[in-house]
């Protein structure tokens, strides 16, 4: 009699914990789902880039970082800002050929969690290169050409497209809006193959993968 209110006891307790306690799989289906990862999808982003733009043009042979604010359309359909970092990059464009130069954003890794920009500490993105609207129609392209090799080989950078407002932080002047682009970073491209970045000098042709080699040599 004992042992039966035991066991009755003991089931009772389980139903109530269970009741209290849902099981791992309801708790996770419970969670909002994450947006896609930046370059796991191909539509084109809605984004406000707010920074000194006159400054960093004044200035631009400087390796310095600059405060921006980066607001964009997320997945969900809503706007997302946070603070980040960028710098100038490049040599031929930032300082031959472009009068806006192309940019390195700087992100804080662990402000990014939870969006599409997760896993990111800083990424490529290729600017407007100058207002006259011929020069986009270089830079767009260069993002397709991006996209054909995506094609033939996942030994490649994904690239995604942006619509970006281009707003000057310390001076009232009429913002820009051009396509740009970011560029996977090379540690990501490396991780998806399998892979790891290596620092070496110099390599001998001979000592390349021939059928990667050829894939490459022929679109280029």
């Amino acid at each position: 009699m004992m042992e039966t209110s035991i066991r009755v006891l003991a089931a009772a307790f389980v139903t109530v914990f269970l009741a209290v306690h849902p099981s791992v799989d309801a708790q996770e289906k419970n969670k909002p789902a994450k947006p896609p990862k930046l370059f796991e999808v191909n539509s084109e982003m809605q984004v406000t880039l707010s920074g000194p733009w006159r400054e960093i043009k004044k200035n631009i042979k400087k390796d310095a970082l600059y405060p921006v604010q980066f607001t964009y359309t997320g997945a969900d359909g809503q706007r997302h800002s946070f603070d980040a970092e960028v710098a100038p990059r490049g040599i031929t464009r930032r300082l031959r050929v472009c009068d806006f130069p192309p940019l390195k954003v700087h992100f804080n890794k662990e402000a990014m969690k939870g969006t599409e920009f997760r896993g990111n500490k800083s990424l490529k993105l290729v600017t407007y290169c100058d207002t006259n609207s011929k020069y986009e129609q270089y830079y767009i392209k260069e993002f397709l050409t991006y996209r054909i090799y995506n094609l033939l080989t996942d030994y490649s950078f994904r690239v995604r497209p942006m619509t970006i407002e281009y707003v000057d932080s310390e001076r009232d002047a009429k913002p820009i809006t051009r396509f740009s682009f970011f560029i996977e970073d090379i540690d990501d491209v490396a991780k998806r193959n399998d892979m790891e970045k290596l620092a070496v000098p110099s390599t001998p042709y001979r000592a390349l993968d021939p059928a990667t080699t050829n894939i490459m040599s022929l679109f280029q």
